[in-house]
């Protein structure tokens, strides 16, 4: 598993800011990005402002990678022998709340 492929992969995943966190079982060769609730709302995917689930599960398909989850707002914890790599990717929150501004949604 090549950690360093998949946190170049994490840091091109647009979301709104919160989480975007990248964990990994180095043991079990599995790993968790876990994301913010709002982050896969189909109007921000359509208008591309926040990745999608299949775009990130096809990104972090790389040699050696077991498998692969998806979590909204909580991680998995070391004790479960995950270890946290970070925060990555890139923070979109401003343009996303424009952009339910504009379609009147907040």
């Amino acid at each position: 598993m090549n950690i360093e492929k998949l946190k170049e992969f994490a840091a091109t995943i647009k979301h709104c800011g919160d989480y975007g966190e990248l964990w990994v079982n180095e043991e079990t060769k599995d790993v968790v990005w876990v994301a913010g609730d709002a982050d896969f709302d189909i109007d921000e995917v359509d208008a591309g402002l926040c990745t999608s689930w299949d775009t990130i599960l096809k990104g972090f398909k790389i040699d050696g990678v077991n498998s692969i989850t998806i979590e909204a707002e909580s991680g998995p914890g070391e004790e479960e022998g995950y270890i946290k790599l970070g925060k990555f990717g890139i923070d979109n929150w401003d343009e996303v709340s424009q952009f339910y501004k504009l379609k009147n949604k907040y």
